[in-house]
Order: C-alpha cells, then structure tokens, then sequence
C-alpha cells in the first residue's frame, strides 16, 4: 500500500510541475481517489466565495454519479465537513436519512453505503472537501485515509499554482485562458455528464475539444455547456 500510494501521489507530483489546469487536477485527485481499496466514487467539492460548495472534480463511476455528487454540495458529510473544519464519516449510511434526507436515500439507491468526506487544509485555509463513497459499511481503513489525504496534500499546490496564475494573467494572457474559472468548468462538466450520459472525464474531455476546436477559452466553452449550446457530441 505505502509503494502504491507513493507511485500515485508521483502522478499528481508531475500535475504540479506540469502547471496543469485545475479542474484537471480535481478530476485526477477524485480518479486516484477511487482507485483506493473499498472507494467505489470520489468527488472534489469547492466553496465559492459565498460559501456554497459546487461539485468540481468528481470523477463518476457510472454514468448519473453526477447527480448525486449535485446533491452532495448542498447536503451531506462535505457541507457539513466544510461548516466543522473537519473530517465527517459516516460509516453506515442507512443511519443518516434523518441527518441528510435527500443525499442519504440517494446515496442508498446508488448503492453506496458508507461516506466520508475530509478537507483539504493547506497554509491553515480550507480550499475543498474531498467526498469518498464506498459500497460496505464500516470505518474508512486508516491506510486509505492516509493515501487520500497524500493525494490532497499534492493537489492542493496544483490550486495554490493554478490561482496564482490566474491572478497574474487575468489581463488575458493565455495562462488565465487556459485555467478559467474551475466552479463554471465543473459545472459544464456535470451538465454534459448528466446530458449525455457519459462519465466526467469524458465530459471534461469534450469541454476541452470544443474550446481548442474554436480557439475559444475553456470558460467561454464551458458557459455554453451550461446554457444548453452547443449539443457538444
């Protein structure tokens, strides 16, 4: 497990040094996240500046995952991870309909059993909850909470890089073009998830193909997505 969790977290390693977009990064954490033992789904949830959590960087195992990695933003272990400042399991999930009325009886329906959801806390400010969803009840096994939290640890200088960028390039330069807004991108993602019935990363592939198709920023490919145009096939 440790070798294995090291190969990994090399793999967001080179993220970083590569300066890859964020929502790329999101969506690889969320992947290495479900390659864990007992991790049947993963998602990155992001606050905005109002505090509301958007689903960023999940990677669905199945198609319709999506939907309930929507849900999860507004109730569940990573909205009530982001008000504690800290980690939320909840290791049997036909317990918590009472808690989560909506996200609980989805997640059962989905036929996960067990959540978890832990922040990502670099330089003592709380810039995303990881969401983990298994198919058993039980604890979350100490060694997979340690891997997930290597991986977060990585990819959360992929975000500090990426928004300093941002920052520096918000003139216009083809940095800032390239990163967009990760929210509005995650966003796009899940509708064309959702739409067409294909996984994130898929989804986030089409995103990417478009915008590089009409030279367009990812963000302005990505605002079309939402609104409904084009079919992006």
């Amino acid at each position: 497990m440790e070798q294995w969790m090291l190969d990994r977290r090399a793999g967001l390693g080179d993220t970083v040094l590569e300066g890859a977009r964020t929502i790329e990064s999101l969506c690889a954490l969320a992947a290495r996240c479900e390659d864990l033992p007992g991790v049947h789904a993963a998602a990155v949830l992001l606050p905005s500046s109002g505090g509301q959590l958007s689903a960023v960087g999940s990677s669905a195992a199945e198609a319709g995952t999506g939907e309930l990695f929507a849900l999860m933003a507004e109730e569940g272990p990573g909205v009530d991870c982001l008000r504690r400042g800290q980690p939320v399991d909840c290791e049997d999930l036909s317990t918590a309909e009472g808690q989560w009325p909506r996200f609980a009886p989805a997640a059962l329906a989905r036929g996960f059993a067990a959540a978890h959801a832990m922040p990502m806390w670099p330089w003592g400010q709380q810039i995303g909850i990881v969401n983990l969803l298994r198919g058993s009840t039980g604890p979350l096994p100490a060694d997979v909470e340690r891997a997930a939290r290597g991986f977060c640890q990585v990819t959360a200088f992929t975000i500090r890089d990426a928004r300093r960028s941002y920052r520096l390039n918000r003139s216009g330069a083809e940095p800032a073009r390239a990163i967009g807004s990760p929210v509005l991108v995650g966003q796009a993602a899940g509708v064309l998830a959702e739409r067409h019935q294909i996984s994130m990363s898929e989804a986030l592939n089409r995103l990417l193909a478009y915008a590089g198709r009409y030279d367009q920023p990812i963000s302005e490919a990505a605002a079309l997505a939402v609104s409904g145009s084009p079919d992006f096939r």
